[in-house]
């Protein structure tokens, strides 16, 4: 019961003293940016002959203006609560 304890009592020091969760959020949203990154390439590249420049452009436009917004709102949480 002892070794639970101090596992839990690790934990709680790494997720509040340490901000653990604030870096493991940024890392996973910075993830998910490069994957959508990756479909729009992808995107691109396989539709270009079937979709002309700017309804391309707007598809991907409209699927990275989330993501970003999301990272820029993240980011600010991180560096506002770090000072």
């Amino acid at each position: 019961m002892e070794g639970i304890k101090t596992l839990s009592a690790k934990f709680h020091s790494q997720f509040d003293d340490h901000k653990l969760f604030r870096r493991l959020l940024m890392l996973f949203i910075c993830f998910m940016t490069y994957l959508v990154t990756v479909w729009a390439f992808e995107f691109a590249n396989n539709n270009a002959e079937h979709v002309d420049g700017l309804q391309l452009a707007a598809i991907i436009t409209a699927v990275h203006a989330p993501i970003t917004a999301l990272t820029g709102y993240l980011s600010k949480l991180y560096w506002e609560k770090s000072k």
